[in-house]
């Protein structure tokens, strides 16, 4: 009943003890799936990495104080319980090395690199231009600026976040004040949006009677309103300078269900060819965060094995 009460808040994941829960929860359910040895329940992981959202590495005094308190929640020994029937066990989790990064930034490392580390070619196009990265996700939106080249933002006021406008909340509000007969809760209503946002048609089958209700209009209609109002704020914190070129790289969550009203309200306002050139919505755009810390990971995975190898040899 109160599911959705936290769409109006921002999520503290430093305190949250949702990101703690879902870790373990994910290494409970790898472990049943791949453990070679289902009665060795020690669980060793010699490097983790997560990321935390702008807002919140904004309220501490510096960026590398947040991110060690949300690095330093996984370090270290772990020990719970699955407490679910048929599959109970007790596991061990040991994590050797924990770090943490900033969302939206993590981002560029995706751009930049595939997963094998080989250097993307559509890379060249941000050689010589700054790049906003605007993760845009269900409660909170991420921007940040950065240098030519795809380098690591060089300044605290590289790095903004736009509040007010969270996503989820105003679907929700959507859903109550037209679809509330046809959607009982805001994560059917979600589901909905992004089963279809690929055929810009939002059409809802009764399967029980064969009707169908084309919500396609209205849908569209809002999406296009939440865009114009994130777009307003965006020109706020990372307006497009007049002595240099800039381009603009949507991700995150919500990006590929806005993307047609993204672009489509960028025609509007600069035309067809600087929209196609300086505003980018990536094939995967809803996974890049993920992507770049994964690809950053194994870069780092790397180096590490490589300075172990050269410290043996000497």
């Amino acid at each position: 009943m109160l599911a959705n009460n936290h769409i109006n808040k921002l999520h503290n994941k430093i305190t949250s003890h949702i990101p703690y829960i879902t870790f373990l929860a994910a290494i409970a359910y790898y472990h049943a799936l791949h453990a070679k040895d289902k009665k060795d329940n020690t669980i060793e992981i010699d490097y983790f990495s997560t990321m935390l959202p702008i807002w919140l590495l904004k309220k501490e005094s510096t960026f590398g104080a947040a991110q060690k308190a949300m690095a330093n929640r996984f370090l270290g020994d772990h020990t719970f319980t699955v407490h679910t029937p048929g599959f109970e066990n007790t596991l061990k989790v040991v994590v050797e090395e924990s770090a943490c990064l900033k969302e939206g930034e993590s981002a560029r490392f995706a751009l930049k690199k595939d997963l094998t580390l080989e250097n993307r070619e559509d890379a060249n196009e941000y050689a010589e231009c700054e790049t906003v990265m605007v993760d845009i996700g269900g409660g909170s939106i991420d921007v940040v600026i950065l240098p030519e080249g795809l380098k690591a933002a060089n300044s605290r006021e590289s790095f903004q976040s736009i509040e007010g406008i969270p996503y989820l909340a105003h679907i929700d509000k959507l859903r109550k004040e037209k679809f509330l007969e046809l959607f009982t809760d805001l994560r059917a209503f979600d589901q909905f949006i992004l089963d279809n946002y690929s055929k810009q048609k939002f059409v809802l089958k009764n399967e029980n009677t064969g009707e169908s209700i084309d919500l396609t209009s209205t849908i569209k209609s809002s999406l296009r309103e939440y865009v114009e109002i994130l777009l307003a704020k965006l020109n706020d914190v990372a307006p497009p300078p007049a002595n240099k070129l800039r381009k603009y790289v949507y991700c995150g969550g919500v990006a590929p269900t806005l993307e047609v009203a993204i672009m489509n309200s960028m025609r509007e306002k600069i035309g067809e060819e600087r929209t196609e050139k300086y505003h980018k919505v990536p094939q995967d755009s809803r996974h890049l965060n993920l992507f770049g810390l994964e690809i950053r990971s194994i870069g780092y995975i790397q180096k590490k094995q490589e300075a172990v190898k050269k410290a043996v040899k000497s």
